[in-house]
């Protein structure tokens, strides 16, 4: 039988929750999920190397959504990090008032980015988002275990007709940002999430996450998934329309149609 619309955009919001936490444990195509709804059968397995190397430069060639990420900080560079399965330099640094893009071709499943700042000149070493994940080291001003996890985190799976996409702030924050959404509006959202006040200053006290002494970000606390009250409510009023806790879908869940801009612009920690 096969799935209606609204069982795969359940399928899709459910991968969503998987996404923002900070395993991702599952893959879920979703251009496999729209060939289903059409009546085809699932991908051979036996298909060779060479016909997936050509499906997806078709993807590429029909148009890729770009995630186009912006220094808005106009004191100090940021480098960029991210996961899982892009082929892709870590640690793009991009210099004060700059910007980088990043292209993300359909069948892209489990991305993510976050900023990290206050780095050595290979990337590493940072004062604020050195927390680990493939290709990234751990250890800032001598001390070698790895920061929390509670970055300002981009996250996404690209389909060859939606995007499904979410910022989550599940584990904490470290930057403030703002995203506009270009060639896209979501419903009663609009294209335009300002998260600017999201600064560290408006952390919560109890919240404040320290490393070597210095103040590197707005740690959730709480219960696994779900953070303090103070900082929930801090997170739904300074930036709606993201994961505020785990299961937030009505706020943090959203899709684009593939081709969309993320235009996502990381501001100065500080206010």
């Amino acid at each position: 039988m096969t799935p209606s619309t609204s069982t795969l955009l359940l399928l899709a919001a459910t991968f969503a929750r998987v996404v923002h936490g900070t395993n991702i444990t599952g893959v879920l195509n979703v251009s496999n999920m729209s060939s289903l709804a059409h009546g085809s059968t699932a991908p051979d397995a036996s298909a060779n190397s060479s016909t997936l190397s050509l499906q997806k430069h078709l993807r590429v060639a029909r148009g890729s959504s770009t995630i186009r990420v912006i220094n808005g900080c106009n004191r100090e560079a940021i480098w960029i990090a991210h996961c899982c399965n892009y082929n892709y330099p870590q640690n793009v640094k991009i210099e004060a008032g700059g910007s980088h893009d990043f292209n993300a071709y359909a069948g892209l499943m489990g991305f993510r980015l976050w900023p990290k700042m206050r780095c050595r000149s290979d990337g590493n070493g940072c004062r604020i988002g050195q927390s680990g994940g493939r290709g990234q080291t751990c250890g800032t001003d001598g001390n070698w275990r790895c920061q929390p996890h509670i970055d300002s985190k981009f996250e996404a799976s690209f389909g060859a007709r939606r995007d499904y996409f979410d910022m989550s702030l599940v584990d904490g924050y470290t930057l403030p940002f703002k995203l506009k959404l270009r060639g896209c509006s979501v419903r009663n959202f609009g294209s335009f999430w300002d998260c600017s006040g999201l600064h560290l200053d408006a952390c919560p006290r109890a919240n404040r996450e320290y490393y070597n002494g210095r103040l590197l970000g707005c740690h959730a606390r709480g219960r696994p998934g779900r953070g303090t009250r103070a900082y929930i409510d801090l997170v739904h009023r300074k930036c709606p329309r993201t994961y505020a806790y785990d299961l937030d879908d009505k706020n943090g869940n959203h899709n684009c149609a593939h081709g969309t801009t993320y235009e996502l612009t990381f501001l100065c920690p500080a206010a």
